[in-house]
């Protein structure tokens, strides 16, 4: 939800109210990805192999499981890695791109794989909104994974989300469980394409950037670094601080160094107005709201 204030003399300082549905982004943005990528019909952009890991349901108990594994799901992008084994390159040496000011330096020497730690949504929403992780591998001429988490898209234990999702069963969703995945990938990975030494660099947003931080963090032999954008492990310090609200409204301040104040001065406005009924009713004209707030404790909901 984004708020936008203005001064309005005799009336409240809210000039609108936006809701963005974020189950509507990817019909309404275009990929980040896209200039790398012509799409193909199911959704796998053209280049981009898919492939399939059988990981462990339990990586940490003894208790007997039927089945015990699952078929976990993860992309790989080749085209611009100089690697010991690459079936895509080899079937495109002549037209394989290769970034200019790092073809030298890489002679000779396998690129690194720049690895996304899928979270929650089926893994190819991330796949074809991450331009950036495909920037990056031209540079560093990368290998690019993408593996999906466990329990989204088609990646589900106990053969079908309908079984996977019982009260039972889900109790392997779990971050250890996740990780643990990703590490084991990490190990079949540098198997499968001959490079048992490579770098291995985490990626991920939100609670996908907590995956990738705690990846390199609890096993760095495997990772050796990670991207954590939008990481949230303190996130609780920002709530008890209300440092994440401060640093939004500042964030406005790039447009114009009048717009943190006018925020401010739009919240104050809110609480005061909502001490009264007519304060109230007033809130829910300029708002469209249903109805008015039935109480002035009512407008810690807008605020959240």
């Amino acid at each position: 939800m984004m708020l936008f204030f203005r001064a309005v003399s005799g009336g409240l300082a809210f000039f609108a109210l936006v809701l963005v549905a974020l189950s509507l982004a990817p019909h309404v943005r275009v990929s980040a990805s896209a200039a790398y990528f012509q799409q193909d019909i199911d959704g796998v952009p053209d280049g981009v192999q898919r492939h399939t890991f059988v990981s462990i349901i339990d990586h940490f108990g003894y208790r007997p499981l039927h089945p015990n594994t699952f078929p976990l799901r993860y992309f790989v992008y080749d085209k611009y890695w100089k690697g010991a084994s690459s079936p895509y390159n080899a079937r495109n040496k002549s037209t394989r791109t290769i970034a200019p000011e790092t073809a030298a330096a890489a002679q000779g020497q396998p690129g690194p794989c720049f690895f996304y730690a899928g979270n929650e949504a089926d893994i190819l929403l991330f796949l074809n909104n991450s331009g950036f992780i495909f920037e990056a591998a031209r540079e560093f001429n990368a290998l690019v994974v993408f593996a999906e988490h466990r329990y989204y898209g088609e990646s589900f234990p106990f053969g079908s989300a309908l079984s996977a999702l019982t009260p039972q069963n889900i109790t392997y969703l779990t971050v250890e469980q996740a990780m643990a995945d990703f590490n084991m990938l990490n190990i079949h990975i540098r198997k499968k394409w001959s490079v048992p030494q490579i770098p291995f660099v985490a990626f991920g947003g939100s609670y996908g950037a907590n995956l990738a931080l705690w990846l390199r963090l609890k096993n760095p032999h495997l990772w050796a670094g990670a991207i954590a954008s939008s990481a949230t492990p303190l996130k609780h310090l920002l709530r008890e601080t209300n440092s994440f609200n401060r640093i939004v409204a500042e964030v406005y301040g790039n447009v114009s160094s009048a717009c943190p104040d006018l925020i401010r001065a739009g919240w104050a406005s809110l609480f005061d107005r909502a001490r009264t009924q007519a304060g109230r009713e007033h809130i829910a004209h300029e708002l469209n709201l249903c109805k008015p707030l039935p109480n002035a404790n009512a407008a810690d909901y807008i605020y959240g």
